[in-house]
């Protein structure tokens, strides 16, 4: 009996794998933004600019952190969806990307996002949490310009 090569499983087993490297952005030991790389599988990601936000939100690994790699964004921030299209992309996150730190705490982890997004498609993007689109960040009040580039947060 000749092989089936229309069964899933044998085409999945022969599906080649391609990658991808992303860059995400976290803090050294000093405490300055540096890029870190990733390798997207596109065979298993359908996406490598969502990947990248997502590999962010889970930085550092447990190397970069023996090395003295650090995150500002708090352990417990969710991406709610990632939507692309030929001329945008938004980011919605879960509120607990605003919170706890302090004014400076939420600028650096803005500024992970920003350079991680930017780092990973030349579209424009735009922030939301939960579902709102987020104009201003934090309990004080950081103000965004929107789509997230390096002059967002007007320093």
């Amino acid at each position: 009996m000749a092989e089936n090569t229309e069964n899933p499983e044998v085409i999945e087993k022969n599906k080649e794998h391609s990658t991808k490297t992303v860059k995400i952005f976290i803090l050294d030991k000093e405490g300055n933004i540096r890029s870190v790389n990733r390798t997207c599988d596109t065979s298993l990601n359908s996406s490598c600019f969502e990947y990248s936000i997502k590999e962010l939100l889970n930085a550092p690994s447990k190397w970069e952190k023996s090395k003295g790699f650090s995150s500002e964004i708090p352990s417990g921030t969710k991406i709610i969806s990632v939507r692309e299209n030929t001329n945008s992309i938004y980011i919605d996150l879960s509120s607990a990307f605003e919170t706890g730190g302090g004014t400076e705490s939420i600028y650096t982890r803005l500024k992970q996002l920003i350079r991680t997004a930017r780092a990973n498609s030349s579209l424009p993007i735009y922030l939301y949490i939960n579902g709102k689109r987020a104009n201003v960040i934090g309990g004080e009040g950081l103000i965004i310009q929107q789509p997230l580039n390096e002059g967002s947060l007007n320093e």
